[in-house]
C-alpha cells in the first residue's frame, strides 16, 4: 500500500511539474538582427537578456555577438574567442543575471553610452555599453556596441551603488 501511495504521488508530481517546460528566455529574440529602427537601450537590451538565457550550445552568446560592430568583432572575435571572454571574470555576471538595472542612455554625435547594473546572487557588477551609429556598413544606420567596460563590481550590500 505504501509503495502504491509513493508512485501515485510520484505520478502526480510528473503530471504537474514533469510536464511544464522551462520557458525559453531566447524564444522572443532568437531572429533579433541589428536594425536602424532600434535604439541604443534595446540593442543593450537584446545582448543582456541573450547573455542572461545562454545555453549549452552558447546560443545567447551568439545572438548577442550579433550586435557587437564590425569593429568590435574584430577586436573581440571570432565567436569562440567571445564566448570565453564573456565567460572570464570581468563579464561573467553578465551570464545568467538575476536583474538589470538601466541608467539614461546618453547620446550625443551618433554615439551612445548605457550603463547597466547586473545582479546575480550576492553579485553586482556595473557595465558601461558604448554603442555607436553605424555607417559605411551592411548595418547602416543600425546602433551596435562598439566596447563594453567594467565600472566596477562587488556584493549587492557593499556596491557599487552608483547608476
Amino acid at each position: 500500500m505504501v509503495a502504491l501511495r509513493t508512485i501515485s504521488v510520484c505520478v502526480l508530481a510528473v503530471a504537474l511539474f514533469g510536464c511544464a517546460t522551462t520557458p525559453d528566455g531566447l524564444a522572443p529574440i532568437r531572429d533579433s538582427e541589428p536594425s536602424p529602427e532600434l535604439t541604443p537601450r534595446e540593442v543593450v537590451q537584446i545582448q543582456l537578456r541573450a547573455f542572461g538565457n545562454n545555453n549549452a550550445e552558447d546560443e545567447g552568446i551568439e545572438i548577442g555577438f550579433r550586435f557587437a560592430s564590425p569593429d568590435n568583432r574584430r577586436r573581440t572575435g571570432p565567436l569562440p574567442r567571445f564566448a570565453a571572454m564573456l565567460k572570464g571574470p570581468a563579464y561573467g555576471v553578465m551570464l545568467e543575471h538575476d536583474r538589470a538595472e538601466y541608467a539614461e542612455v546618453v547620446v550625443r554625435d551618433g554615439q551612445a553610452v548605457q550603463r547597466v547594473r547586473l545582479i546575480r546572487g550576492d553579485t553586482v557588477a556595473v557595465y558601461d555599453f558604448y554603442l555607436r551609429r553605424q555607417s559605411g556598413t551592411d548595418c547602416q544606420g543600425c546602433w551596435m556596441t562598439e566596447a563594453v567596460y567594467l565600472f566596477g563590481a562587488g556584493t549587492v550590500r557593499e556596491g557599487p551603488q552608483a547608476l
